[in-house]
């Protein structure tokens, strides 16, 4: 049998619940980035006045600078895979989050 390597990034969490209550306790860092940046996507698809300022400002086409935003905007919570921030919540420690995800394969 071969065993499975977790990646290390699935070690922490990028929405987390500001109390004990019903519902999810957290929703993992790398599923919130990519969940802005389909927000972020349609956002643009849809504002097509927002992503023409883009483009004016930053001087490119409009197809580079939607990719430059879409970028700059999946890492807007890359300080949230440093330690001191994991432990920021009350209930939810680092290691705890391992061992659910681990235990859930």
């Amino acid at each position: 049998m071969q065993t499975q390597t977790i990646p290390l990034y699935y070690r922490y969490w990028g929405k987390a619940k500001p109390k004990e209550g019903e519902g999810e306790d957290y929703h993992l860092l790398p599923y919130h980035c990519l969940d802005v940046v389909a927000v972020a996507d349609i956002w643009l698809q849809k504002s097509a006045v927002l992503l023409n300022q883009i483009s004016q400002q930053i001087e490119l086409n409009k197809d580079k600078s939607k990719s430059i935003v879409l970028f700059f905007i999946a890492l807007h919570d890359l300080g949230k895979f440093e330690v001191v921030f994991k432990n920021l919540c009350h209930f939810m420690k680092m290691t705890q989050i391992f061992e659910h995800y681990h235990s859930a394969r």
